[in-house]
Order: structure tokens, then C-alpha cells, then sequence
């Protein structure tokens, strides 16, 4: 069997993989191993792309990126990760997407039999 892979994701969807894979999820936004890199949330993509774009081309191209684009970014709050967020809004968040992430997962299902 192939090596495991590391990868981080959106935790709304960790329980997708939870049939027999070769991938493991980590619980951060952003992680690099083995040549494979990827990443989970909206800022965590553009900090991924900034990377990519430092590692391929190097700083001097990245770092006029992020000041043409004008990232910095300084969160209003410390509720970006529901071991951070106050439990009761963790709850609410889960319930409204309740509805989507029993979609995706029918959908990923389906994927995994087709394998």
C-alpha cells in the first residue's frame, strides 16, 4: 500500500474521510509533506499561494503579490477554529450546515465505491 499522505483541510469535512484512505487529516489550515501541499479556508488559500509563488519563483516575486493584493490580515476574532470558538456558536455553525455536509458525504461516498 502506498505511503500515508498528510493533509489539512476544512474540519466541517474531516468526517468525509472516514472510510479506509491513505490519507490522514491534520487539524491546521496549511501543511506541506512529501512534494504534496494544500490547504483549508480562504485565508489559508491565499497564504497557500503566496507559498507556492515563494517556493517556485522566490520572495522578491511573493512579497509584491501580497502588497499588490494588500493581505494582512489581523482577524476580528479568535473563533477561526472551533477549539477557539465558544462552544454554543460551534453548535450553531454545525446545525446550519448540517444539510451540506450530509450532501458532501453522500457525494464522497459515492466516489469511494466507484474506487
Amino acid at each position: 500500500m502506498p505511503a500515508v499522505r498528510l493533509s489539512a483541510g476544512n474540519g466541517a469535512s474531516f468526517s468525509a474521510f472516514r472510510q479506509p484512505t491513505r490519507v490522514r487529516l491534520l487539524p491546521a489550515l496549511r501543511f506541506g509533506s512529501g512534494g504534496t501541499c494544500c490547504s483549508g479556508g480562504v485565508t489559508a488559500g491565499i497564504d497557500f499561494a503566496l507559498r507556492v509563488a515563494a517556493e517556485a519563483f522566490g520572495p522578491e516575486l511573493a512579497k509584491p503579490i501580497q502588497l499588490g493584493i494588500e493581505y494582512d490580515p489581523h482577524p476580528p476574532f479568535d473563533s477561526g477554529w472551533p477549539e477557539n470558538a465558544d462552544p454554543a456558536l460551534v453548535a450553531k455553525v454545525r446545525a446550519g450546515a448540517a444539510q451540506r455536509q450530509s450532501e458532501r458525504q453522500s457525494a464522497v461516498d459515492r466516489a469511494a465505491a466507484r474506487l
